[in-house]
Order: structure tokens, then C-alpha cells, then sequence
């Protein structure tokens, strides 16, 4: 299945912004994207309205990532019916 993956001004500059504050370190996060609805059309498609940066520096840490997913995933779907999707990683590179 192709799926395009398009991301709004606010989610690019989030995720550009924190890696260009830590350019030493390797950063991840979250894209939250809009929750579509099952009697829509198949989606090619999938819009990321937002970002969440998590960390910075030392990635492999499961237990904090697990409650950070778990955190992030409940406060967008409760309060703006978002999901999120995947996570973005930036590898350590100088600006």
C-alpha cells in the first residue's frame, strides 16, 4: 500500500527545532496524526497536525518510552480524538 505522509507547518518545525537544539544528539518523538474515520475511503494519505519531542541523548531507555507513548497517546485521543502515529527519529548530525 502506498501512503503518502504529509506533515502540518507546526509538527515540520517541532521536529526541526529539536534536533537543531541538541545537533549532538540523536532525538526522538511523535507524530500525531488526525483519527480517520472507517467509513471513509481508503486512505492514501495521512496528515500529521503535530509533534511531540521526547528525548534527546540516550534512546534505548523502554521503560520511559513506554510510559511516555503511553502518556502522549491517551492525552491526544481524549482531548482532540488524534492518534499518534509514528516516531521520529533524527540521527546525531551538525547544523
Amino acid at each position: 500500500v502506498n501512503m503518502s505522509l504529509k506533515l502540518t507547518t507546526q509538527a515540520y518545525c517541532k521536529m526541526l527545532l529539536h534536533a537543531a537544539k541538541y545537533p549532538h544528539c540523536a532525538v526522538n518523538g511523535l507524530l500525531v496524526a488526525e483519527k480517520h474515520k472507517k467509513k471513509d475511503s481508503p486512505r492514501d494519505s495521512v496528515l500529521c497536525v503535530d509533534c511531540v519531542p521526547l528525548f534527546h541523548g540516550a534512546l534505548a531507555l523502554a521503560p520511559m518510552l513506554e510510559v511516555a507513548l503511553t502518556l502522549v497517546r491517551r492525552f491526544f485521543l481524549y482531548s482532540y480524538n488524534f492518534s499518534c502515529g509514528d516516531r521520529f527519529w533524527a540521527t546525531t548530525f551538525k547544523i
